[in-house]
């Protein structure tokens, strides 16, 4: 957290050198906002950086679930909690302004979320409520790196999922 005086924050040069400190440096430009609290996890592509897609790794665990990264679209958003030692759940969320409702400042095009797990083992991975036509199986169990790729589309809103141990 910084506080900010916005006096002093009138020309492109003062607002690029307060905020840009701001955001964490990487090879790509831009990251998501990624935290955990307790056994919950967050991450954010917020509109602050003028519609551009995020990259994300955050570390989960050590076991069956070990890491989620990958590149997460402007205004889209990932939630999720641990339910035990080897089971979490998540869920995925698009933003998509309609161009017509007061007080939207974006409209854009849903994009999907994809999302790579690294596990221990190939996990058992169910979406909720009827909703598995919205989730695509992008890059299948990998055994060598570990790893499962999935995309989440937002077109008609979220999608919640639990991944778990087989």
């Amino acid at each position: 957290m910084a506080i900010v005086k916005l006096a002093e924050v009138r020309t492109d040069a003062a607002i690029k050198r307060v905020f840009d400190t701001l955001y964490p440096a990487d090879p790509y430009g831009s990251v998501a906002y990624a935290v955990e609290v307790d056994d919950s996890f967050f991450v954010i592509n917020g509109n602050e950086n003028m519609d551009r897609d995020q990259f994300f790794k955050m570390k989960l665990g050590d076991g069956v679930l070990n890491t989620m990264e990958g590149k997460l679209p402007f205004e889209n958003i990932i939630f999720g909690k641990r339910e035990g030692t080897d089971r979490y759940w998540f869920q995925t969320n698009g933003y998509r302004g309609d161009g017509v409702t007061p007080g939207q400042r974006y409209v854009c095009t849903p994009k999907p979320t994809a999302i790579t797990f690294t596990c221990a083992k190939n996990p058992v991975v169910a979406v909720e409520d009827g909703k598995q036509a919205r989730m695509t199986i992008i890059a299948p169990w990998i055994e060598q790196t570990k790893s499962l790729t999935l995309s989440f589309e937002h077109t008609d809103g979220a999608v919640s999922f639990r991944i778990q141990a087989h």
